[in-house]
């Protein structure tokens, strides 16, 4: 009980998005700061089991990308274009510097206003109200939200970059979710039948991927399972991760499977998150020579995992 107080002293001096909930964006790339305090308390009293679990990797996990100075290749990106501007966006978001978010927005959101394509645009909104949720944004979470649902009610193309973005706009919330999960499985099941779909899956694999995301927050088990099954069998591979490895490493398949081992950990999945643990790290590690980008994200949604799953275990050990 004296930890878990002092925990929550220490996250409600940060701001309202340490004590929210954990299925938030916010509350789970911050919780880790949440372990590393309760780590430091933990030794000091001598719990030792409470402290290991909560440090050390969980079973079946390697962390060979774990030495990757994340803010320091964060600096080497360009946002010379929207696109580019949208990846740094997001991960200054997901580690919470406000500077280089707030830098990079006030370029997004000119460079955003030049976009013909609105089902693109449609995308980078998506990912904007993503980003601006993990760091707690709630001006921008809502400028977007506003400016997103307008879009998809337009007549633009049913393409890959709308599915994408109802999968960015379902995770938001249970509301948005509710409101979208329907026509995001739709949306991804219609990539599916495209006519170069099994020569080029990425497409449909990137919109299963954000979907199990939003299944995952709002905690859906049955639409989390029938999407991992959906993959599996569009892929004709017997699991997830093999069906993941048919993203081509160039459309960033790191990222991809960060993003569903994350989901493994914030559903209790203790399974596929040790069956991606191995592919992860090596991908994450190819990633990068080669696409930094790629190697930031998924690094971050590993470590994230990695907390989600440490906790669990703490809490399996009655740690308080």
């Amino acid at each position: 009980m004296f930890l878990r107080k002092m925990i929550s002293k220490q996250l409600a001096a940060r701001g309202p998005q340490f004590t929210r909930p954990f299925t938030s964006r916010a509350g789970l790339n911050l919780f880790a700061t949440s372990c590393a305090i309760l780590g430091v308390f933990a030794t000091s009293r001598g719990l030792a089991n409470c402290h290991s679990a909560l440090m050390t990797p969980s079973a079946g996990f390697v962390t060979s990308h774990a030495g990757l100075d994340v803010p320091a290749m964060l600096k080497t990106l360009k946002t010379d274009s929207t696109y580019n501007s949208s990846v740094v966006l997001y991960a200054a978001s997901l580690l919470h510097d406000s500077e280089l978010y707030k830098k990079t927005l006030a370029e997004f959101n000119i460079q955003l206003k030049k976009e013909p394509n609105n089902s693109f645009k449609a995308w980078m909104l998506g990912r904007l109200v993503g980003a601006a949720e993990n760091i707690n944004d709630k001006k921008a979470v809502k400028k977007a939200q506003r400016q997103l649902k307008i879009l998809l009610k337009k007549d633009i193309a049913h393409d890959e970059f709308r599915a994408w973005s109802l999968g960015y706009l379902a995770a938001l919330n249970s509301e948005e979710y509710q409101q979208n999960k329907e026509e995001m499985i739709k949306a991804a099941n219609a990539l599916e039948k495209a006519k170069d779909a099994l020569e080029k899956p990425a497409n449909a694999l990137w919109a299963h991927v954000m979907n199990v995301q939003a299944a995952a927050r709002a905690n859906d088990e049955t639409t989390f399972e029938s999407i991992l099954e959906r993959m599996k069998q569009f892929t004709g591979k017997e699991t997830v991760a093999e069906a993941l490895a048919q993203i081509p490493a160039n459309d960033w398949r790191a990222w991809a499977m960060g993003i569903v081992s994350e989901s493994a950990a914030l559903m209790g999945d203790k399974k596929l998150y040790q069956e991606l643990s191995q592919p992860l790290s090596s991908e994450i590690n190819k990633a990068v020579s080669n696409s930094t980008g790629n190697a930031i994200l998924a690094q971050v949604s590993a470590n994230t995992a990695d907390t989600l799953m440490q906790s669990r275990q703490a809490r399996a050990l009655g740690c308080k």
